[in-house]
């Protein structure tokens, strides 16, 4: 095989009296590079052949022809994943709502509902309080809040960037 070239230099030179390769036409050298690289071909086929023999007989063990034993037989394939979904039996969330606890308690205030002065009251519970007349002048409810986007907050003079990241 050629060895590559290093930049700035002419490449290898040719074998001199007494080194192997002298006198070797270029077709001897070929031929030999050709061999070389057939037996290297059939230790290649010769080891991926030794593989697939040791697949065949770890197949057997496998679960369902499966690699990994925690691989489940009855999955589909994404077509039936949303079918899955959907017969998946509920949640903690909805049995314990069932049993009378107070699922409101728990829940997320809707933000999309807020008027300026729970988003201002928001603002200082945040450690933003500095913000609040700006938002307040603006008249941005919770609404508004959602809808943010990096623009706007460069027009209500939000500008360092932890306060940015809402």
């Amino acid at each position: 095989m050629k060895e590559k070239a290093v930049p700035g230099l002419f490449g290898k030179a040719k074998p001199l009296p007494g080194q192997h390769g002298y006198k070797v036409k270029e077709s001897e050298r070929l031929e030999h590079e050709a061999s070389a690289m057939e037996a290297q071909l059939k230790h290649v086929k010769m080891g991926m052949a030794q593989q697939q023999e040791q697949r065949d007989k770890d197949k057997s063990k496998m679960k369902g022809g499966n690699r990994w034993r925690s691989a489940r037989e009855d999955r589909g394939s994404v077509r039936q994943y949303a079918q899955d979904i959907k017969t998946k039996t509920p949640s903690t969330k909805s049995k314990k709502k069932k049993k009378g606890e107070s699922y409101a308690s728990v829940s997320r205030p809707n933000v999309g509902d807020w008027g300026v002065p729970q988003v201002t009251e928001w603002l200082a519970s945040i450690h933003l309080g500095h913000h609040a007349t700006t938002f307040e002048f603006n008249e941005v409810s919770g609404s508004v809040l959602l809808d943010l986007t990096p623009a706007d907050l460069d027009y209500l003079h939000v500008t360092d960037p932890s306060d940015r990241k809402l």
